[in-house]
């Protein structure tokens, strides 16, 4: 199902917070919608966990009539760390349950200096823009809060480990339940699976994206729209 894959994808959430020596806790909601069709929602949570150690614990499942069909749910683990500013992911780790389960894990051994995926027969040395698939956006709003407008990841999925380069794309405002919302437009383009992502980051949250998108080749998107901001309704 296209809500489960997506959030494999990860092309959601973010954290405000990055000039703090800390980051704060944060509880955020989005919405999950193909061809604006609503399909669920994903549930994020942020706990610190030592001195410059986090956690982010994602949930993500079908809700109304998608949930009919769809009764698998997906849960995604980051563990990170900031230090000087930078975020360093330590370890993911993604499973679905249902009739059809996928797990897998991907480990950032700081001390040996390399990167090693479950389901990958590899073991790569680490770079210093090696990102898992919900710490990449850390990256992505800590950049944008620098001013850097051309963002270059290493990212780690299920199936690849490949590099990711986004481009601005202009500015849009939004008005929403909080107020008006003034995001930076963020774009890449998947060569080879001719996809397009687009991240529209708003710079009163600290460049948490407020929206994201995936256009595929054929025209189908998948959407996913904040909803909910620290208990307030968007």
């Amino acid at each position: 199902m296209s809500l489960l894959r997506f959030s494999l994808l990860s092309l959601l959430l973010a954290l405000p917070g990055w000039v703090s020596a800390q980051l704060p806790a944060l509880d955020i909601e989005y919405s999950v919608s193909r061809n604006n069709l609503n399909l669920g929602g994903t549930h994020r949570k942020l706990l610190q966990t030592g001195s410059d150690e986090y956690v982010m614990r994602a949930k993500t499942k079908a809700e109304g009539f998608a949930a009919i069909f769809v009764s698998d749910i997906v849960r995604e683990t980051s563990h990170f760390r900031l230090v000087d500013g930078q975020i360093q992911p330590l370890h993911y780790r993604y499973h679905k349950n249902g009739k059809d389960p996928e797990t897998f894990e991907v480990d950032y051994d700081r001390q040996a200096q390399v990167l090693r995926h479950s389901l990958l027969d590899k073991t790569l040395t680490l770079q210093d823009n090696d990102q898992d698939l919900i710490s990449f956006q850390f990256a992505m709003m800590l950049d944008l809060q620098q001013s850097v407008r051309k963002l270059e990841y290493r990212i780690a999925d299920k199936k690849r480990i490949e590099n990711y380069s986004l481009i601005p794309r202009g500015e849009k405002v939004f008005d929403t339940n909080i107020g008006k919302l003034h995001t930076v437009v963020m774009e890449y383009y998947d060569q080879k699976r001719n996809r397009t992502y687009t991240f529209w980051c708003a710079k009163e949250l600290d460049y948490l994206p407020y929206q994201t998108r995936r256009l595929d080749s054929d025209g189908d998107t998948i959407e996913l729209k904040l909803r909910r901001y620290n208990g307030k309704s968007l």
